[in-house]
């Protein structure tokens, strides 16, 4: 019954006009909850991943639509946004790895290339899914771009979050030396110019 009630509502916002700037509300909030969600630590983490997990058709909705049907620029950057700043949902969820890392991989591909802060934080959130994944050759590329971006827009706290996963990704990846000169702070740790 509440597909049909769905159906109706969108099927009365085309009528009216009022599709595109319904979706671009829907997106706007969800893109919000996901950065609340995302920025949670400790004790408020557990809640806001409950939300998040209450909310996951919504936001795949927000998602899908962004990455399809979405007729402004603004609109794609939301998709980097949304499924970014879920990197910490994304990456502790145990179902949804596979999922993020096809709505992470989308979103890159369709929005405007750059160095913005939504797609570094989505290029961590890749990296992080994949090194979950045990891809620690595409986990390390994708930090590797995701530092970089950090890096040109003067972002501490993205290149500190980078650089803890990438130690994690050095360490679970066999590349012992590399790990051990990244702990140390020396170059050649993760990337000769770190």
């Amino acid at each position: 019954m509440l597909q049909v009630v769905r159906e109706f509502a969108l099927d009365r916002l085309a009528a009216a006009g009022e599709a595109e700037s319904a979706r671009r509300a829907h997106a706007q909030y969800f893109r919000q909850l996901a950065e609340r969600a995302g920025g949670a630590r400790g004790r408020d983490q557990e809640r806001w991943h409950v939300r998040v997990e209450e909310e996951l058709n919504n936001i795949r909705a927000t998602l899908a639509w962004s990455l399809s049907d979405a007729r402004l620029p603004a609109d794609l950057e939301v998709a980097l946004e949304l499924a970014g700043a879920l990197w910490f949902f994304w990456m502790h969820h145990t179902s949804a790895p596979g999922e993020a890392r096809f709505w992470l991989t989308r979103a890159l591909e369709v929005a405007p290339a750059g160095s913005s802060a939504p797609r570094g934080k989505a290029l961590l959130a890749l990296g992080a899914i994949e090194w979950r994944q045990g891809d620690y050759g595409l986990a390390r590329l994708h930090l590797d771009q995701s530092a970089e971006i950090f890096r040109e827009l003067g972002d501490v706290q993205g290149l500190a979050d980078t650089f803890h996963l990438a130690a994690h990704v050095l360490f679970e990846g066999r590349d012992l030396p590399g790990f051990a000169r990244a702990v140390r702070g020396q170059p050649g740790g993760v990337r000769q110019d770190w």
